[in-house]
């Protein structure tokens, strides 16, 4: 492929990033259905829905997203596939800091659901003794976007990335894809973010996953 081929290629891949965060500009303003959205899911709640619920949101947990991915680096690492370790810390760090970011500009309060919300004892139990909760921060804590959806989505897209050159691709993929949908449904379902937050967070991570990708590979073009 000559200069200009080249060329065209890299601005098509760079898309992958720029769409996603295009795509956050009209979930900052909100979604009409957010409220109701919310309303329906958090306030129907039973206890097998409330354990997967907050089983699957501790995934999504900075505390948690972090520690998996210092764990597979090291795996990684360690297996000679270093240049992975090296896109998934960086890709959850640069996904933690963007997300700070946004949050910051946006400045969504956090998410409040509407009607009365029945719990039982048991429930309310496994709210509060299994959830990982997250460090209290000397700031004020916005919603926009889900930082559970965005650390949850780079982590997942970068081991999915990983696995894309096995035979079993599809399952890699598949698993991933599954695994950041839940994360995404518990936090809407635990009554912590509308569903544009969410949709951000997957918007994010996305963006973060493929800057990450193309920058690795464009530093490994230049060296080769």
């Amino acid at each position: 492929m000559n200069g200009e081929g080249r060329g065209w290629t890299w601005s098509w891949a760079w898309s992958a990033v720029a769409v996603p965060l295009v795509a956050m500009l009209p979930l900052a303003h909100g979604w009409a259905g957010d409220q109701s959205l919310l309303n329906a899911l958090a306030t129907g709640h039973s206890t097998p829905g409330t354990l997967l619920a907050v089983l699957v949101t501790n995934l999504g947990s900075p505390q948690v997203v972090l520690l998996l991915a210092v764990l597979l680096a090291a795996v990684l690492w360690w297996r000679g596939r270093r240049r992975w370790a090296v896109v998934l810390l960086v890709n959850v760090l640069l996904v933690s800091a963007a997300n700070e970011a946004v949050k910051q500009v946006v400045r969504r309060p956090v998410a409040q659901v509407q009607g009365q919300t029945v719990r039982t004892a048991r429930q309310a139990h496994i709210r509060e003794h299994l959830t990982v909760q997250s460090p209290p921060l000397p700031r004020t804590v916005y919603a926009f976007p889900s930082g559970h959806a965005a650390g949850s989505s780079a982590l997942l897209l970068s081991v999915a990335a990983f696995g894309w050159r096995s035979p079993r691709r599809w399952w890699w993929a598949s698993g991933a894809a599954a695994l950041v949908l839940l994360v995404g449904w518990s936090r809407v379902y635990l009554g912590a973010h509308y569903p544009t937050d969410v949709l951000a967070g997957w918007c994010l991570g996305t963006a973060t996953t493929a800057a990450t990708l193309l920058t690795l590979r464009g530093v490994a073009r230049n060296r080769d």
